[in-house]
């Protein structure tokens, strides 16, 4: 197949990524791990820099514990403030769970995303993910690390656009109305500027958590994606222009199948978790608020501040379903292309290494899965959505009644 040609100033996934590895960074939400748990070969150019661990690395690593801990401890807080503090306020309850969930969804993504930097996952996604583009025998890798970088660029723009409506809100919310909400959020700790600036400052992390993680996701998920696509659509120009190079090559070509759905693996690691919060909390979270806006009379910036809430929930969990639905579709795209080759004079050892591929593109579901029980499709969307469709009307009918 075609030769990869390497865009100019992108010869790997890290410099594709960038963007929102630096606003994660930033955070203190990832780090380069110098680990090896995951053996992957990095294939690299022998021209290219390598990072290696630096007094930089390590100062990087303080800060990301450190933004952990203090951020653990700030939401370990509101435990006690459900029945005491000095701004319990009684029958308040709704909005202190949205927010205590909320909170703790945040820290829980936090602490993922730095184990598996630890651990090295992301690292030996990077590497994997670099060892089956830039093969030489296989793929073509065309304008995919440009398009991935575009892309980037997009989804950590659109994460640092809700970051800062968000924070300016809250910022009003805190600082110039003191509204109820926020009392109940910085409950059992005094109500005075001090706490206030505190809480404020944790409150920028933990909504970058947010939004950065579902960045993430978006990013991850469409790096494989492509990658899929691209692995599919070679094989279906070599069927096209020279059909009878396809059973030549077909070993090569199950082998690099296997190669990514390898990398879906790896990264599944993580991302099953982070499915389990990014999906299950939303959708809890999303119920909670919708309740809050059809039943509460509260005031004007409380009501606003429910709506953006609530939309962020449904856009979070749209797009995050939306993504990682489209890698299983990538995963099996091959099938639109296998059913059209010649298979007239295969040998036994051919035929095998095409039952055992039409075994895997028919199989077991490829993509991420939700904490393993289920792999996420667009079946699923239209089940999130019907439960949303069916959880308002209810909400309705009982308040009318």
């Amino acid at each position: 197949m075609d030769k990869p040609v390497k865009p100019s100033g992108l010869n790997k996934i890290q410099e594709s990524m960038k963007p929102i590895l630096v606003s994660l960074k930033l955070f203190g939400l990832f780090y380069e791990s110098t680990n090896n748990k995951i053996d992957v070969e990095d294939t690299q150019d022998p021209t290219s820099s390598i990072k290696k661990k630096t007094d930089g690395n390590i100062f990087q690593k303080i800060y990301c514990w450190v933004v952990l801990c203090c951020l653990t401890i700030s939401t370990m807080r509101h435990i006690p403030g459900f029945w005491t503090g000095a701004a319990f306020i009684p029958g308040f309850t709704i909005p202190k769970v949205i927010l205590t969930t909320w909170s703790f969804a945040g820290v829980f993504n936090a602490v993922l995303i730095l184990f598996y930097c630890r651990n090295g996952t992301f690292d030996a996604y990077f590497k994997l993910w670099n060892k089956a583009i830039m093969d030489t025998k296989c793929t073509s890798l065309g304008s995919l690390l440009e398009n991935l970088r575009r892309f980037s660029i997009i989804c950590t723009v659109i994460a640092w656009g809700f970051w800062v409506c968000n924070i300016v809100g809250v910022f009003l919310m805190v600082f110039i109305f003191n509204t109820e909400l926020v009392n109940a959020y910085g409950n059992p700790l005094p109500d005075n500027l001090i706490w206030k600036v505190i809480l404020f400052v944790c409150q920028l992390n933990l909504t970058a958590i947010w939004f950065f993680s579902i960045a993430l996701v978006l990013i991850c998920s469409k790096s494989i994606t492509d990658a899929f696509y691209l692995h599919s659509k070679t094989i279906g120009r070599l069927i096209k222009t020279n059909p009878t190079a396809f059973p030549e090559r077909l070993k090569m070509i199950r082998r690099k199948h296997l190669e990514l759905c390898h990398l879906v693996d790896i990264l599944d690691r993580p991302m099953r978790k982070l499915m389990l919060t990014l999906l299950g909390v939303n959708i809890f979270v999303a119920c909670f608020i919708l309740y809050e806006l059809i039943n509460s009379s509260g005031t004007l910036l409380n009501i606003l501040m429910m709506v953006v809430w609530v939309l962020t929930a449904y856009l979070g969990l749209g797009s995050v379903s939306w993504f990682v639905a489209v890698v299983n579709e990538a995963g099996h795209s091959p099938l639109d292309h296998i059913y059209d080759s010649e298979t007239d004079g295969l040998s036994t050892e051919l035929l095998g290494q095409l039952t055992l591929f039409l075994s895997k593109l028919t199989g077991t579901s490829i993509g991420f899965t939700a904490m393993g029980f289920f792999t996420i499709t667009k079946e699923v969307i239209l089940t999130i959505v019907g439960l949303y469709l069916t959880y308002f009307f209810l909400l309705l009918q009982f308040r009318i009644t």
